[in-house]
């Protein structure tokens, strides 16, 4: 009998000291009847609100990825429109010295311009290959529109190059 007592006294002492949860993962059956359906429920809510919360996150992770994405599109084309005008420049330097190279000059003042205009496309042609060996990011906002505001200078630069080669043209 005495062996029944001590039993019963260390299968009771052992279910006193099991920990209880209202996780059956975690309190095995014991933890769920000691909670109930409570327990369960409000472990089941706090598992939906933290899918909420992580749903939100997606939401916006993918929200700020749209709007990077955008910029990154947008920044390209940037890139690719000053990368059109260089070429574009270049062409136009190139028809200019053909044009210049060509002349039929009868005095000495026409071959002075025809010098100091070739001096000038050569440093417009040095630019030009300085801005072409620049490496261009598209993450970097400031060079881009450095570039095009650069690029814009030069192409007024060749305007006012190509009237004047008109004129000499013309004298």
């Amino acid at each position: 009998m005495t062996r029944f007592y001590i039993m019963i006294g260390s299968v009771g002492f052992v279910l006193c000291g099991c920990a209880t949860s209202d996780d059956p993962r975690q309190g095995g059956l014991f933890g769920y009847w000691a909670t109930g359906e409570a327990g369960y429920e409000k472990r089941l809510e706090e598992k939906r609100e933290s899918l909420e919360t992580m749903q939100e996150q997606t939401r916006i992770a993918d929200d700020r990825t749209a709007s990077l994405e955008a910029e990154r599109d947008q920044r390209a084309a940037q890139v690719q429109e000053a990368t059109a005008l260089l070429t574009s420049l270049d062409e136009e330097l190139s028809a200019l010295e053909q044009t210049t190279a060509s002349l039929q000059l009868d005095t000495e003042l026409q071959h002075e311009q025809r010098a100091v205009l070739q001096q000038e496309m050569d440093n417009v042609q040095d630019q030009l290959k300085t801005i072409r060996n620049f490496p261009l990011d598209e993450t970097q906002e400031s060079a881009i529109q450095d570039r095009r505001r650069k690029l814009g200078e030069l192409q007024k630069e060749l305007r006012v190059l190509r009237e004047r080669a008109s004129l000499l043209t013309t004298l």
